[in-house]
């Protein structure tokens, strides 16, 4: 197994952007003490650890921000949502830690060095900075996570044979040997006796004898010992994702501006994405509820012609919407709530890695393009066609303005897949009624026919005979004649 260790520390302030990374000097305030700062910030001189007072001595500019650990938790659950991309198997660790085991990932992903360039880029696009590392056992990858990059050159050497080396227990226990231990997760108290000891490294614990280090340094510590090493089995407990997925956020400054609410929206779709991901699950409608400063709501509904989970277009849409939208208040909470869930169908790749239906004019992309119609027009303003149960032609189909596609739809590539006999032939576009004509079969061509059509004998009987005919002009037309009597109609025109 390979573990990836994560962690955030700027997790308390990076949780409060709204639209990109904070450029202004700003920092996180806990216990009257400054917990983290960003780069700005430092450059002001501003340290962790001094006070708001001091802090504004130094900068009159600073922005100093209330710690909230709830926020921190949930945020760290969305994060954990959005990893799901990754690996299924993932596990938190409070208060800014993500485990996760990608050994079984890397053929996937292409290798190690591709899956960490594909983690770059999922945390640079949401404006989280992280310190990783990796390990076969994951207090050991928690470890490597607080030493400074100079200090692990065996994690930033060649990717190409990292995966190897740290698989071979020989040299996982030499880079073992040189942790200080100071970054062992333990009391201070026993901090202060390694100190007493001479102990400086883990090299200078793990050749000990174990029942030794029990009595001296306790039970607890050995046990811990033993997991960092991979002596002892270390389970780790994966993420349970709900049954439903409910995510609220709490805006630090209320918004105004439709663009500005992009970036956390974007934030919440991401971990919406991955929690679909990790539940093999697809949604057909997610809803956003926007709550105002003057304590008044707006929701906004988005349904999707067809199950799917693909972040680009759940964005889009929510861009579409939000253009037209003006807000009475600023906005201080978003809200996103998924309905009507499905499972997932795989997607079937060809033998060079396409979809069929990413091509222009494939089902993806015609329903693609009916849910920004209906998003931007609104869903009454956009109907399609589907098969109504009756075999009168008429009233075989039915327009919907729900804006879903089924399989019933009426389209080319359905008529085939329900196997529809290609004769006799029908036209896709009928007359709103039925035209009553003088015309005689001799003064037309009849191409095939008749198709006798009967039925609805309990309201009004219908019996028809259908021909395709050819006109002089050279249009061809869809024609019956009724047999009770006997007069000629034209029902629909061929293309």
């Amino acid at each position: 197994m390979l573990w990836l260790c994560l962690r955030f520390p700027q997790l308390p302030l990076e949780l409060f952007a709204v639209q990109q990374a904070a450029t202004g000097p700003s920092a996180v305030v806990d216990n009257q003490r400054l917990l983290v700062c960003n780069r700005a910030a430092i450059d002001a001189g501003i340290v962790p650890g001094i006070t708001p007072a001091t802090a504004h001595a130094l900068c009159g500019q600073v922005t100093i921000l209330e710690r909230d650990p709830q926020r921190e938790a949930a945020t760290l659950q969305r994060i954990a949502y959005s990893c799901y991309g990754f690996t299924p198997a993932i596990n938190t660790c409070t208060p800014d830690w993500l485990l996760l085991e990608i050994g079984s990932s890397l053929k996937l992903f292409g290798g190690l060095k591709a899956l960490l360039i594909k983690i770059k880029q999922h945390f640079a696009d949401q404006y989280f900075s992280y310190r990783f590392g990796l390990a076969p056992t994951p207090k050991a990858a928690q470890l490597l996570t607080q030493l400074p990059a100079k200090e692990k050159p065996s994690l930033i050497g060649s990717f190409e044979s990292l995966t190897g080396q740290l698989q071979q227990p020989a040299l996982f226990a030499d880079l073992l040997n040189t942790l200080p231990l100071t970054q062992l997760q333990c009391e201070t108290k026993l901090q202060r006796q390694f100190q007493a000891s001479g102990f400086t490294t883990l090299g200078n614990l793990l050749p000990l004898p174990r029942a030794a280090l029990g009595r001296r340094f306790g039970k607890n510590f050995l046990i811990y010992l033993q997991q960092v090493s991979g002596e002892l089995a270390d389970p780790q407990p994966s993420l349970i994702l709900p049954p439903e997925f409910d995510d609220t956020l709490a805006l630090n400054d209320a918004i105004i501006s439709a663009e500005m609410l992009i970036f956390p929206m974007k934030r919440m779709l991401i971990a919406l994405c991955g929690y679909l991901q990790g539940r093999q699950l697809h949604c057909q409608q997610i809803t956003w509820h926007l709550r105002l400063t003057n304590n008044s709501h707006q929701k906004i509904e988005l349904a999707l012609s067809r199950p799917q989970n693909q972040l680009d277009h759940f964005l889009a849409l929510t861009r579409l919407r939000l253009e037209n939208l003006r807000f009475a208040a600023p906005v201080d909470t978003l809200r996103l709530q998924v309905t009507r869930l499905h499972l997932a169908i795989p997607q079937e790749e060809d033998l060079f890695g396409n979809r069929p239906d990413s091509a222009l004019g494939s089902k993806r992309a015609n329903s693609d393009l009916l849910d920004r119609l209906t998003t931007r027009l609104g869903s009454g303003a956009v109907n399609t066609l589907a098969l109504a149960d009756s075999h009168i032609p008429e009233q075989a189909w039915q327009p919907t303005t729900d804006g879903s596609i089924t399989n019933s739809s009426i389209t080319n590539s359905s008529i085939k897949e329900n196997s529809l006999p290609p004769t006799p032939p029908r036209p896709l576009w009928l007359l709103p009624e039925p035209s009553a004509t003088d015309i005689r079969p001799s003064q037309m061509q009849l191409l095939t026919g008749p198709e006798r059509i009967e039925g609805n004998w309990w309201q009004q009987s219908i019996c028809r005979d259908y021909y395709v005919a050819r006109h002089r002009d050279g249009m061809r037309y869809w024609v019956y004649q009724d047999r009770i009597t006997q007069n000629w109609f034209i029902h629909g025109a061929f293309g």
